[in-house]
């Protein structure tokens, strides 16, 4: 047989298999042909480089990696005529997709539903997060990443918090270690605060109490001690000069605009414009906190903002659910990011953001899981299907989230929310190899798309007509599931392979922090009780903060 006719019969091959000795066969036979090296080559059915230009997929196509960077983009038959890959993975039944982008989350294992924490208004249920036991939060954190990692997440923004100052760095390490162990990209946001909602909440039912309840309440009150602000920007400067590796970055983290001291922010964001770092914060969440920052600020909160000069591409603001259209426009003028985390909207009833709004008014908008996803399982599809379905924000039309544009929000919008477009997003020559590969359906009546007219209302976003463009960006928002992941690659390497994560045994992780759980119960603390009986004074002390702001 001819060299070239075998060399083919050995590419047909390696096309279908994914085992490196098929591919070091094919080398052997074709490494003198002058090919460029590759370290990966990842191939697809459909290949969608970037999300924002429909224009840009590819029918039979790859990516070919070297290292952790992207280093070609092209029709499958050319890549591997052009390159000798060390791995093949893919097919022709893959959709190759950027790496997901969770732009906010707590990452959380089991989650507060799990433990017993169930959804209620905002103010109300973080008051029941008191109850929560500890975790050990390596296991956690490692856990809660390999969730998100198996939904197609390869990176997140973990918003990190530890009320308590003295524990808040070793607490950190943990959390961090966990996260590296995962092999997901992490934004760790380092939160603090100095007027805290726990203790404005309590301090304000604790005249209201039954005397047993009291003295419960002001040990809790009592015990909560934050982390000083000048331990938290040592903290901020030194984690970031020796950052364990480059799957973990930091980010200044106000808990919110609204439990922070003017003080407090003008210092975060000085600090933050030294060190050259991104801000995060939740803001305009529920209708305390719209009502709250009113009484504070006597205008907008963003408004507010605006004046102060705390507007910036630099900062994205998690929710922004109770903004009007002079707020929207003041973070569009400005380069603000909006995290949009539907799920966890509709769950703590705190209404819907006005996306689409946003979005025809230029506001970036990024999509955030919170730990609160709809049913609880951490899908960044099943969050997609979401936006898409509930983004209208009080507007009577339908006016929904097309699905382009919820798939733009959770690849290249999220990288631009944390500055990071240059290097996660879409997949570009010079770019993270942070890839994921989506089973397509096997149904074959699906295999056609949509039926010509079936995407009806009004939408916004990029995907319009029924060509290949607008059939793929269906399948994966329309009808993908976190299950259907085949496939996760971060900085180039193969972190889940086959839906499991290649390095962590989930399930012996799962049985060690049962076992934890089981112990942590059994030392449960007395104040549980109370705790949950202050839920019924904090909604009286909602309504009747709601019904003064109603009448003013």
């Amino acid at each position: 047989m001819p060299h070239s006719d075998a060399s083919s019969l050995l590419d047909a091959a390696c096309a279908m298999l994914w085992t490196p000795t098929a591919l070091t066969a094919r080398q052997a036979m074709k490494g003198a042909s002058g090919r460029k090296p590759c370290s990966l080559l990842i191939r697809g059915g459909i290949v969608i480089p970037a999300p924002d230009d429909v224009d840009s997929l590819i029918e039979d196509g790859a990516v070919c990696a070297l290292g952790d960077r992207i280093v070609a983009v092209g029709s499958f038959g050319q890549l591997l005529r052009e390159y000798a890959p060390e791995l093949v993975c893919g097919s022709d039944k893959h959709l190759v997709i950027p790496g997901l982008v969770n732009a906010h989350d707590h990452v959380r294992a089991p989650s507060t539903r799990q433990l017993g924490v169930h959804d209620d208004v905002l103010e109300a249920w973080i008051v029941d997060l008191l109850r929560l036991p500890r975790v050990d939060p390596r296991i956690a954190s490692t856990l809660a990443c390999c969730r998100l990692l198996r939904s197609g997440v390869t990176t997140v923004v973990n918003s990190f918090y530890e009320g308590s100052g003295e524990r808040y760095e070793n607490i950190l390490a943990d959390t961090v270690a966990g996260c590296e162990r995962s092999g997901v990209r992490t934004l760790m946001s380092l939160s603090v605060l100095d007027q805290g909602i726990v203790a404005e909440l309590l301090g304000n039912v604790l005249p209201h109490l039954p005397e047993s309840m009291r003295n419960c309440v002001r040990e809790i009150l009592n015990a909560r001690d934050p982390i000083a602000t000048s331990d938290y920007f040592d903290i901020v400067r030194n984690w970031r000069a020796a950052s364990p590796s480059g799957r973990t970055l930091f980010m200044m983290g106000p808990v919110s605009v609204h439990w922070c001291s003017d003080g407090l922010l003008q210092a975060i964001w000085e600090q933050a414009r030294a060190l050259d770092l991104p801000i995060q914060t939740h803001l305009l969440e529920s209708p305390y906190q719209r009502d709250r920052a009113s009484t504070r600020y006597g205008r907008s909160v963003i408004q507010y903002m605006s004046e102060a000069g705390l507007l910036s591409s630099r900062l994205s603001c998690v929710h922004c659910v109770h903004v009007t259209q002079a707020d929207i426009e003041l973070l569009a003028g400005a380069g603000v990011s909006v995290i949009h985390c539907a799920s966890s909207n509709q769950r703590l009833n705190n209404g819907t953001a006005p996306v689409s709004r946003m979005l025809k008014t230029g506001v970036n908008v990024g999509l955030g899981l919170d730990s609160l996803t709809i049913n609880d399982d951490d899908d960044m599809f099943e969050e997609m299907r979401q936006v898409a379905r509930v983004s209208a924000g009080g507007e009577r039309r339908l006016v929904r989230v097309r699905t382009g544009a919820a798939l733009q929000m959770a690849t290249v919008n999220g990288a631009r929310a944390l500055g990071m477009m240059n290097d996660i997003g879409t997949l570009e020559v010079g770019k993270k190899a942070d890839i994921i590969t989506v089973k397509l359906s096997e149904d074959p009546a699906l295999e056609h798309g949509q039926f010509p007219g079936s995407d009806i209302g009004v939408g916004i976003g990029s995907d319009t007509g029924t060509g290949i463009d607008s059939v793929s960006l269906d399948r994966i928002v329309n009808r993908a599931r976190k299950s259907d992941v085949d496939t996760v690659v971060v900085d180039g390497e193969i972190v889940v392979d086959d839906g499991r994560n290649r390095h962590i045994d989930e399930q012996a992780l799962l049985d060690e922090l049962h076992e934890a759980l089981a112990r942590e119960t059994r030392r449960r603390s007395q104040n549980d009780a109370t705790i949950a009986g202050l839920k019924s004074y904090v909604h009286a002390l909602l309504e009747r903060r709601s019904q003064t702001a109603s009448m003013t």
